[in-house]
């Protein structure tokens, strides 16, 4: 997906770093910081300027696009795909997809096989 500014060179170089850690659960803005070689502040300033998001709003959104596309392409049940996009809870995970998607992570996929996607 390309929205906004996610086509930057900052941001791609801050999704990579996300992507390369995606099912670590313990990957959080610190985390992000030291990987970049960036403080909280500036980090953030540029993120919600290219995105309109703050860091730990983009990495949720990273993990949650990544999940996304597991639930279409691959059969994994849904607690499989929230640890393997670094949730710690299915639970949680089910309520931070469905707020992103407007729709359950077993919702989604079933309305992918319908529209044969």
């Amino acid at each position: 997906m390309t929205i906004g500014g996610f086509d930057h060179p900052f941001v791609m170089k801050v999704r990579e770093v996300i992507e390369s850690r995606l099912n670590d659960p313990n990957l959080n803005t610190d985390c992000l910081c030291d990987c970049m070689a960036m403080s909280r502040s500036p980090l953030y300033s540029k993120l919600r300027k290219h995105t309109g998001m703050s860091a730990t709003a983009f990495i949720r959104y990273i993990r949650l696009s990544h999940a996304a596309g597991l639930l279409a392409e691959t059969n994994l049940n849904v607690s499989e795909i929230a640890y393997q996009v670094g949730f710690q809870t299915p639970n949680y995970f089910t309520r931070r997809f469905s707020d992103l998607m407007g729709c359950s992570p077993s919702d989604f996929r079933s309305s992918q096989q319908d529209c044969g996607i």
